[in-house]
């Protein structure tokens, strides 16, 4: 019998091709005023490095106005096909997250943003309009996660989510940060190609945060997690 698990699945750079997004953004800002599109690229990247997040959407948003916004919105969208906006193995990741647990909905998309616009776009782009998703403002993942415990150690998923009790979670993440303080009865995987991962992991003192190159490389390292508790 298949075990009764929630799947968090993070969206920039876990699942969305962040990286080829922002590429398309900036050189279309560049269009509007020359040169800003690479600074923000610069900006964009160099910040990442350092886990920390800056909102590309939302600084546009507030250089050029919603108007301006509405514009490149609507350019971006004729710009992809769904396809091109998932990263190697995401698409397989979510197509197959159903193997993995008797719950349903079988996974939501936990994400930080400062604008919830910004990410529903997103999530539009590749064909997730209707999928469950819990956007907030806080880097500090796991303190949202822990906030759903019960006494019992089980998780009261939130109305987002379905608001449904479920026995254990799966998190998945491109920041170790997300994980820092993350509760008992929840695997995370961090999703990353740095070749310090296994250090830096080791220098947090987690002991049920994974490493996998990607989405589809992480289902297969749960997969083989839950079939050794079957």
């Amino acid at each position: 019998m298949k075990p009764n698990i929630f799947q968090l699945i993070d969206l920039d750079r876990t699942l969305f091709n962040t990286s080829r997004f922002a590429e398309v953004v900036n050189n279309i800002v560049d269009r509007w005023e020359p040169g800003l599109g690479k600074e923000i690229g610069e900006r964009f990247e160099a910040t990442y490095k350092s886990e920390v997040t800056f909102f590309v959407l939302e600084f546009i948003r507030e250089r050029f106005g919603p108007e301006k916004y509405a514009e490149l919105t609507k350019e971006v969208a004729k710009h992809f096909q769904p396809e091109e906006l998932y990263l190697p193995g995401a698409k397989e990741r979510i197509t197959r997250a159903e193997e993995l647990t008797s719950f349903r909905p079988a996974y939501g998309i936990l994400t930080m943003a400062q604008s919830p616009a910004d990410q529903h776009m997103k999530l539009g782009l590749i064909g997730l309009e209707d999928v469950p998703v819990l956007i907030t403002d806080t880097p500090d993942k796991a303190a949202v996660i822990r906030s759903w415990m019960t006494p019992e150690g089980k998780f009261q998923l939130p109305f987002e989510f379905g608001g449904e009790l479920v026995d254990e979670l799966t998190f998945e993440d491109d920041k170790i940060r997300a994980f820092i303080g993350l509760p008992e009865h929840v695997t995370g995987v961090w999703i990353t190609s740095r070749e310090d991962a296994a250090e830096r992991l080791e220098e947090t003192g987690l002991q049920n945060v994974h490493i996998a190159n990607d989405l589809l490389e992480s289902y297969d390292l749960l997969a083989r997690n839950i079939a050794t508790r079957i």
